[in-house]
């Protein structure tokens, strides 16, 4: 995954992915816990990309997410 801001190892993370593509009939929002175990800094200061190891499988929502 990619984060602008830089992740230290072991921090415990939560994530919320929305997948959307051609082959979807509508946006799929997943969940996940777990725990960052890599961090690369990209090239030209553009972010991070970061590891994660997941608790337990993502599951996908049942309900949409809104604030």
């Amino acid at each position: 995954m990619k984060a602008s801001d830089r992740i230290p190892p072991h921090t415990p993370v939560s994530l919320r992915m929305d997948v959307n593509g051609p082959w979807l009939i509508r946006t799929v929002q997943l969940l996940g816990e777990g725990e960052v175990v890599r961090v690369e800094e990209l090239a030209s200061e553009q972010g991070f990309e970061i590891a994660v190891e997941c608790k337990q499988p993502i599951t996908e929502m049942e309900e949409p997410f809104s604030c």
